[in-house]
This record gives C-alpha cells, structure tokens and sequence, in this order.
C-alpha cells in the first residue's frame, strides 16, 4: 500500500513538472529538492525526473529555472554518489571507453571465476 501510494505521488509530481502555472512548477522543483535529500526518490525514477528537470532548464521563468538549476546540480551529487565519485576532489565521471574497458574486465574475471568454480 505504501509503494503504491508513494509511486501514484510521484507521477503526481512528474505531471507537475508540465502544470500551466509557473509556481506550481518551481515548487515541484524545491518538492523534489528535498525528497532527493531525504533519499525518499527511488534510483528507478531519477532518470524521468532528471529528463523532467532538463525541461525545465529551457522553462520560461526564470523562477523555475532557478530551481530546475538548483535540483539537477541535486541530481549530478546523487550521480556522484551513485557511481562513487568524488566531485569535490576533482574526480570526474568514466568516459564511455572507460566504462567498455572495466565491463571486458569484469566479464573476463567472470569467465575464470566460472571455469575455476566448475572444476571443483
């Protein structure tokens, strides 16, 4: 009852993003502010809100922009933390290579784990 409950909020709050209004807007930006800072957002939707506050940047007011601004710089420290990346100590994101060569990697190690694990 209660994931239905917080999912059927949140696509509240997604339908917010695109309300007529401009408070309503800039508001649903702080809402998400804060629910991102509690960790209350599960990892399955911060892909359709960081499209939603992209959206956002390119709004009309400049209220809401402001706060779009304020929730995807939210979202870039969630993305850090996810990915384990330090942003304060210079440390960027993987490139796309990168990522290619640690996944070949891994797969690799997979395979020998594999292959040891069927000989015993």
């Amino acid at each position: 009852m209660y994931n239905s409950t917080k999912e059927k909020f949140l696509d509240l709050l997604y339908k917010r993003f695109q309300d007529k209004s401009a408070y309503c807007r800039a508001k649903v930006c702080k809402v998400f502010i804060k629910l991102t800072e509690a960790n209350v957002v599960p990892r399955h939707h911060y892909f359709p809100l960081l499209k939603g506050v992209i959206g956002r940047l390119h709004d009309c007011t400049t209220n809401v922009r402001k706060n779009a601004l304020k929730l995807f710089a939210q979202m870039v420290v969630i993305y850090g933390m996810i990915f384990n990346v330090d942003l304060k100590k210079g440390r960027k994101f993987l490139q796309k290579e990168e990522i290619k060569r640690e996944r070949e990697q891994a797969s690799r190690e997979l395979e020998a784990l594999s292959s040891k694990f069927d000989k015993i």
